[in-house]
């Protein structure tokens, strides 16, 4: 009847350990889902702010030339030029800055995709495993035992046995 018992708690940690591990793997799999939306979020969100940074630039340019043009200088020329050309590079290296940020952003969401989609989910039925064992270990098996180590010993009165040794 141990045997049965033993058996039957052996299934029933190997099981829970699958279970486990499966449950492990879809949360894992939801979680890498996660940061990939993320990162493809991350990419519309810097299309939009360079779109909306380089149309500021274009409507601070028109301006200019109209302030420029209602004085009776025209943009482009000695001072309006130079104007024009410190409005633009300062926009370039800000539109620059915000997609490197951008692309840093996108970059720990990859790495944290990576990381989700790489975890080792097979502990809980390793752990299932050591579990089944340990139950079975302590059932005595046709006369054997496996008692603190891999060597059975017997444990039936036959000849030769000694209570004790």
């Amino acid at each position: 009847m141990a045997e049965v018992l033993a058996g039957a708690s052996a299934v029933l940690s190997i099981a829970g350990g699958i279970q486990q591990s499966n449950a492990m793997k879809r949360n894992a799999a939801f979680e890498k889902e996660q940061y990939r939306q993320q990162i493809e979020n991350s990419k519309v969100a810097a299309t939009q702010d360079e779109v909306q940074r380089r149309t500021e630039l274009q409507r601070v340019l028109a301006t200019q030339q109209a302030l420029r043009s209602g004085s009776g200088n025209a943009l482009f020329t000695g001072s309006g030029r130079r104007l024009a050309s410190v409005t633009t590079e300062n926009a370039e290296r800000d539109i620059a800055t915000a997609r490197l940020n951008f692309l840093q952003q996108q970059s720990q969401f990859g790495l944290a995709a990576s990381e989700a989609g790489g975890r080792n989910t097979s502990g809980p039925i390793l752990q299932g495993f050591g579990q089944a064992f340990g139950a079975l270990s302590n059932v005595k098996w046709g006369g054997f035992k496996l008692s603190g180590g891999s060597k059975p010993s017997v444990n039936s009165g036959g000849p030769g046995f000694r209570p004790g040794q």
